[in-house]
């Protein structure tokens, strides 16, 4: 019933609209939008770089927000895999025969998902982890590990809400959903972030980007273009993309890895930076 009432609306032309109002920087819409946000979220401001609303030029702003950097740490420790996003563990396992977990009794496609034969292959029987963040979060999302950037797409798709409701209901939710793909290479293994788009969720910027943060069809073709040969090293810890509205990130692992998953539980919060693996 809730995937029916959801194919009803019309999700994009929504999104369009609570996009334009999210980067209005007029008084009379930026101020209002922010303190109503900050009030029903409470997000945490004391780990803000700004801690008064009036000082971010629309509601998209202090969505962005970034935090102070001593918030948040990665371990040095090249063998220990960090979370690249605040968030809660939703699902997490071994990805056997193609399938991934999206909730109890729901599995969907690794190749609808990626969509691709070449990484298909490379994570099948490889390993997963789900991120959802909740709109209280902080939405930048970092390098869980150094590597080089080898593969960026965007992937259009539908804006389905991610929330808890919608992962048991939507079947094949994140293999829907608008996504971008942003696979990184180090000497030892490959792993992918796939940052899924949802309801009012309209698009995911990388780190090379920088023009205007409202032109949504420039920002799909940088995934596209991916970033310039000077700038595919990445190292741990460093800032990828952002959501502009918050969502979901799905850890991909190739097969080849030893991972020690004891830091895993399903429905727990977890930080930036917070070690998920050790290899």
């Amino acid at each position: 019933m809730t995937h029916l009432i959801l194919k009803l609306l019309p999700m994009k032309k929504i999104t369009k609209m609570v996009a334009f109002l999210a980067h209005s920087n007029l008084s009379l819409i930026r101020y209002p939008l922010i303190w109503l946000f900050n009030s029903i979220y409470e997000p945490n401001l004391n780990e803000a770089r700004e801690k008064n609303l009036k000082d971010y030029s629309s509601l998209n702003d202090f969505f962005i927000r970034k935090i102070k950097e001593e918030s948040r740490t990665f371990d040095e420790d090249l063998l220990e895999i960090g979370s690249p996003v605040d968030g809660v563990i939703s699902s997490f396992g071994v990805i056997e025969e193609g399938r991934l977990i999206q909730a109890k009794g729901i599995d969907y496609s690794l190749k609808d998902l990626v969509g691709s034969e070449t990484e298909y292959k490379k994570f099948n029987n490889g390993y997963f982890l789900t991120i959802y963040l909740s709109p209280k979060d902080y939405h930048r999302i970092h390098s869980p590990s150094d590597g080089k950037v080898y593969l960026t797409e965007h992937i259009p798709g539908s804006l389905f809400s991610v929330n808890e409701s919608s992962q048991r209901s939507v079947r094949d939710l994140y293999a829907i959903n608008e996504r971008t793909l942003m696979g990184i290479k180090n000497k030892n293994f490959n792993f992918m972030l796939v940052n899924v788009g949802a309801a009012i969720v309209g698009n995911i910027v990388p780190y090379w980007y920088n023009e205007k943060l409202n032109d949504f069809d420039k920002i799909i073709d940088s995934w596209k273009l991916g970033p310039e040969k000077n700038l595919k090293v990445v190292e741990k810890g460093q800032e990828i993309a952002f959501f502009q509205m918050g969502s979901t990130v799905i850890l991909l692992f190739e097969r080849k890895l030893n991972l020690n998953s004891d830091y895993l539980e399903e429905l727990k919060p977890v930080k930036l930076g917070e070690t998920l693996f050790k290899l």
